[in-house]
């Protein structure tokens, strides 16, 4: 049995594709994990920062618009701060994983 490699189009980490095809509705869960096991504050200052904002200037999370800027965000922070990429929480298949 070996592994099977699966490479996204122009080398993107899993984070960034799947946030781009679905909408901010569509992520919520996802970033429900990441806010449960990092806290609100960190990341929405992670997206504040992908997008060059203040994080005042983002607000919070629940209002954010969906727009592919935020969703490229998300994505970017997710990869960066590997908010799903962590070998210690020890998880199996379908336990809060990604």
């Amino acid at each position: 049995m070996g592994i099977i490699v699966l490479i996204w189009n122009d080398n993107l980490a899993v984070e960034k594709p799947r946030v781009q095809r679905f909408t901010l509705g569509g992520n919520s869960g996802s970033i429900t994990i990441a806010i449960d096991e990092r806290g609100e504050d960190s990341i929405r200052d992670s997206v504040a920062s992908k997008l060059g904002k203040n994080p005042s200037e983002v607000g919070n999370i629940t209002t954010w618009a969906d727009s592919k800027e935020f969703r490229l965000a998300i994505g970017a922070s997710a990869n960066s701060q590997k908010w799903y990429k962590r070998i210690e929480l020890r998880r199996g298949p379908g336990e809060n994983s990604y």
